[in-house]
């Protein structure tokens, strides 16, 4: 279909019929005159592929595009009945009933038909029930109903060992998983299968249920583990040596030679405090340094001539000043140029490029559009 461009008024050869402008700089150069919110949208980049057109092809594509919107716009269209509100409205379905979801769901919860009072299946009160289908009053009674013989079909028989039992399903032959496995023994029987073993650790027969068991019992296969325990056990010889313990003086044996130095714990307890003593007996001194903190400006004692602060989160709390104060004093003398305007300003932040928000919007669809011309 040819065209004529609403903003530079040439011809050319539109894929929609709703389509206005040429090209996609048209469109921008437009939308920025009249300072409407650009939205732009994902652009794939197709590489261009060299084909050779003929007239014949290009009427083919036209008919076959005018075709096509005019059977979309000529679709059978049903005029129908809401049967909630009882306004007609148009649609494309044969079985629509509803003008929205709206009347759909005030339709389905008639206060007439749902509103009606029942008891509750579980506790059997009465209750006003929401909904047609509503059996219990609340989820409590709900999730007690189906833990209270959720599967519970009667009482059976068992096919293997006929014994009587709550059956879960009406499927379920068995009692237990033993008959089940039990019961299907007997056509190995009938092929000829050995289905006996000899127990590793006492020496019986026993039926195998599970191709991989070992032992009869559960005793058995304790008793077998403690027995390769102990096979692979190898004790080692261990030696004493004689000590002297460093607090008290008195002599004792241990299997360590290098660790070990008192003969219990209230020695060595004993002993580090002791140490502990003589180091600050060492340290101190006659007289005490008042100081003032210089962060805080509190007043503080201490036996250290260097120290400075009161505490270390006033140390610390000191040196981040500090360095804020540098980087801002840098950034300071820092100056730029905006990439969009070409203004200088002062920088705040050390990737700021542009001078204003705005410029930095206006950069982007610049290159936005370079993207789309190449």
């Amino acid at each position: 279909m040819l065209k004529i461009c609403e903003y530079c008024k040439k011809e050319y050869s539109a894929n929609t019929t709703t389509q206005k402008y040429c090209s996609i700089d048209c469109y921008l150069d437009v939308t920025l005159k009249q300072g409407q919110k650009i939205t732009p949208k994902p652009t794939k980049i197709i590489p261009k592929i060299k084909s050779v057109k003929t007239e014949n092809s290009v009427k083919i594509k036209d008919d076959a595009k005018t075709e096509d919107s005019v059977n979309a716009k000529n679709k059978a269209l049903h005029k129908k009945i809401c049967e909630h509100c009882g306004e007609e409205f148009e649609t494309n379905r044969r079985k629509r009933r509803y003008c929205g979801y709206d009347c759909y769901h005030k339709y389905t919860r008639k206060d007439e038909e749902a509103k009606v009072i029942k008891n509750c299946k579980y506790c059997e009160k009465a209750f006003l029930s929401k909904y047609k289908t509503q059996k219990y009053c609340g989820y409590g009674c709900y999730h007690k109903y189906m833990k209270k013989d959720r599967g519970s079909k009667g009482i059976k028989v068992c096919e293997y060992c006929k014994k009587e039992y709550n059956a879960n399903s009406s499927k379920q032959k068995y009692c237990d998983a033993i008959c089940y496995q039990k019961s299907r023994n007997k056509y190995k029987y009938a092929l000829g299968l050995n289905l006996t073993k000899e127990c590793i650790c006492c020496g019986k027969e026993f039926e195998i249920l599970q191709h991989n068991k070992l032992c009869c019992s559960k005793e058995c296969g304790v008793n077998l583990k403690k027995n390769r325990w102990k096979e692979q056990y190898v004790p080692v010889e261990k030696t004493l040596y004689d000590r002297i313990c460093k607090y008290c003086g008195k002599k004792f044996k241990t299997y360590n030679i290098n660790n070990i130095c008192y003969c219990s714990k209230a020695c060595n307890s004993s002993y580090s405090k002791l140490k502990r003593k003589k180091i600050i007996q060492t340290l101190a001194v006659d007289f005490i340094y008042v100081r003032n903190c210089i962060f805080c400006n509190k007043v503080f004692e201490t036996r250290f001539s260097i120290k400075k602060y009161c505490t270390h989160k006033c140390c610390m709390q000191h040196a981040s000043e500090k360095k804020t104060k540098q980087r801002k004093e840098e950034l300071a003398k820092i100056r730029r140029v905006c990439k969009n305007c070409g203004k200088e300003f002062a920088v705040k932040e050390p990737k700021t490029i542009h001078c204003n928000p705005k410029c930095r919007m206006q950069y982007k669809i610049k290159n936005r559009r370079k993207v789309v011309n190449q």
